[in-house]
């Protein structure tokens, strides 16, 4: 199997071959791959079958977009001052440490070979079904958590395309429909300036991932991403606005039983309230108390 470098050298050599072979398949072609190639489109979640003659095809083409198109996005949102593309990189939040003083820089990527999101969780990534990018850094000086920002503006974005989607917000930074996760939120913040996160299945499902293909197929990535980035610098609805909308989003509500990580041990408890910085009132079952928990994970008692 190839190691993490040999993966990564490859594809900085050949970004434009993986390019090219990826635009094959996606329209139909059956193409040669090597051992490499497969290995790589496959941890990327392209499914690929091979014929007798064993050149590979895509088994659904209608899932997969075509590379992003950075001059559309430019002429939809004139906010991004510039744009860093990649076909397939470790992750877009690499990318930031690069830009130095520079603000409001989108990087996308149509797959990652190291996603992530909170608390060093890995991201599955799959390619060209999905937005992958990073946004930032721009200036932030609301009292609202940016992470409960972040969650309310993916929504409201997503609520524009398809009025009627009922998405969910699940403490503290991912969304989901139907019961599955659709998108995950990671905030990284200095000061004033924020940085952002996010990867949203937009055709990518499997047991553990929904997406919204079904009931938003209609959504382009330019234009999810530059309705975005506009509704990040221009929502005008107040903080405690907001938080309602979210309470109201919210997968658990006023005293629902739920398990929760407290101080890296599971406890059982209800849940109470979302808070302005981002953390959660929780009433525990083990000492009768109401506790703030800032980090963590919660799911629905059984």
């Amino acid at each position: 199997m190839p190691t993490i470098e040999q993966q990564l050298n490859s594809i900085h050599i050949e970004q434009n071959k993986y390019r090219r072979l990826y635009l094959e398949l996606i329209q139909g072609s059956s193409v040669s791959l090597k051992p490499l190639h497969q290995f790589i489109f496959r941890s990327l979640h392209l499914e690929i079958l091979a014929d007798i003659q064993y050149n590979f095809h895509l088994l659904e083409t209608i899932k997969y977009f075509y590379p992003y198109n950075t001059e559309a996005i430019f002429q939809l949102c004139p906010l991004i001052k510039d744009i860093r593309y990649f076909f397939i990189t470790t992750s877009t939040l690499d990318h930031i440490t690069e830009l130095e003083q520079k603000k409001n820089i989108l990087i996308i990527a149509d797959g990652q070979l190291r996603g992530r999101g909170q608390y060093s969780r890995i991201w599955q990534s799959a390619i060209g079904r999905q937005i992958q990018m990073t946004y930032g850094p721009f200036f932030y000086n609301k009292k609202l958590a940016p992470s409960l920002y972040l969650a309310y503006v993916v929504m409201k974005t997503l609520l524009f395309f398809a009025p009627n989607l009922p998405i969910a917000f699940k403490w503290p930074n991912d969304l989901y429909l139907h019961g599955k996760k659709i998108a995950g939120l990671l905030v990284t913040a200095s000061n004033q300036d924020v940085t952002i996160s996010l990867g949203l299945n937009l055709t990518f499902d499997c047991l553990e991932f929904g997406s919204i293909w079904h009931s938003a197929s209609f959504i382009t990535r330019e234009e999810f991403i530059a309705h975005f980035i506009k509704n990040l610098h221009t929502v005008t609805e107040d903080q405690y606005e907001i938080l309602l909308f979210l309470e109201k989003s919210n997968m658990y509500k006023q005293k629902d039983k739920i398990v929760f990580t407290y101080q890296n041990a599971a406890q059982t408890g209800s849940f109470l309230q979302l808070n302005m910085d981002g953390s959660c009132l929780i009433y525990t079952d083990h000492d009768k108390q109401s506790k703030i928990v800032r980090m963590g994970s919660i799911s629905r008692s059984i």
